[in-house]
């Protein structure tokens, strides 16, 4: 939320030194998933930072939130940012599949984001969306203001971002 993404990116490849220096190789998968919300949230900065290689952690971390709950990222919030990468991604589809999992759907419900997620993967998904995706901006704007807490916040701070970032590139969908 800082903008702070080159520290981030520091503090993370710092941690995966750290795990892999103390034999933790267990936790990088966790660690890779902080990679994965560092590269959803700062596009257009990339930091060099593979996609297909942050589904592969994700899945690896989603397998061990399945076998046991995390405190640190639960399995709807991994499924989540999953759909996050795949939005960045112009992979709808993909990210569709995700959100409409039962588990995810109540997360985003719970964030009071639902409704704002599935409307803007369907204006990305259609070209000439840049009106609607304006109408969204708006939208989601307000609904921040009345953001009860942190992680809803981040969340209309990441949709607010991500759309800035489509209109500023003028990429609707590739």
């Amino acid at each position: 939320l800082t903008s702070r993404y080159r520290d981030a990116f520091e503090t993370s490849n710092a941690y995966n030194s750290f795990l892999k220096s103390n034999n933790h190789l267990d936790r990088l998968p966790f660690a890779n998933m902080l990679k994965a919300i560092l590269y959803i949230n700062a596009l257009p900065l990339t930091f060099k930072l593979e996609p297909e290689y942050l589904h592969e952690q994700a899945d690896e971390y989603i397998k061990q939130v399945k076998k046991q709950a995390s405190i640190e990222l639960t399995l709807a919030q991994a499924l989540f940012i999953k759909a996050q990468l795949y939005i960045v991604q112009n992979k709808y589809d993909k990210a569709n599949a995700l959100l409409k999992k039962p588990e995810v759907k109540k997360l985003l419900n719970e964030l009071k984001i639902a409704d704002l997620i599935d409307e803007l993967v369907e204006v990305l998904a259609k070209a000439g969306g840049k009106e609607k995706l304006s109408e969204l901006h708006k939208k989601v704007q307000q609904r921040k203001l009345k953001a009860s807490n942190s992680d809803e916040f981040k969340e209309f701070y990441w949709i607010i971002n991500h759309i800035a970032f489509r209109q500023k590139t003028g990429k609707q969908t590739e």
